[in-house]
């Protein structure tokens, strides 16, 4: 894996991979070759988030004897049947029920009893 230069606005995947012929020296160091296992969080993350990240990760990982390491990955976010610029774009009407008269301020969520035992739900 090769070290590269990022720019402020740039997204990152942190994933956590398997070490197989090499164990990093160092929790900056990258290996030269790794495998995915799993991505450590669900979202993208800023370049400072991505490497405190991957700091925190390998910095325990080097006090145990294990092969993972975590690695950032510039990746680029894209919306599925989103139009790119200059795109044609193909215009259909679609109709959207109208909304019920809402009462003022958002819904809330009540706090499910320890009796229960089921998750927050919306109360009207």
């Amino acid at each position: 894996m090769k070290g590269t230069t990022h720019s402020v606005g740039d997204r990152f995947r942190v994933w956590i991979a398997r070490c197989e012929h090499c164990q990093p020296g160092g929790y900056g160091e990258v290996p030269p070759a790794a495998v995915a296992v799993e991505p450590a969080e669900q979202n993208t993350m800023s370049a400072d988030e991505a490497a405190t990240y991957v700091e925190a990760f390998n910095r325990a990982a080097l006090g145990r004897s294990g092969r993972l390491w975590a690695v950032a990955l510039p990746v680029t976010v894209r919306y599925e049947g989103e139009p790119r610029p200059g795109e044609v774009i193909e215009v259909h009407r679609v109709r959207f029920q109208a909304r019920q008269a809402q009462k003022k301020g958002p819904p809330c969520v009540r706090q499910a009893s320890m009796r229960d035992g089921l998750p927050p739900r919306e109360s009207a």
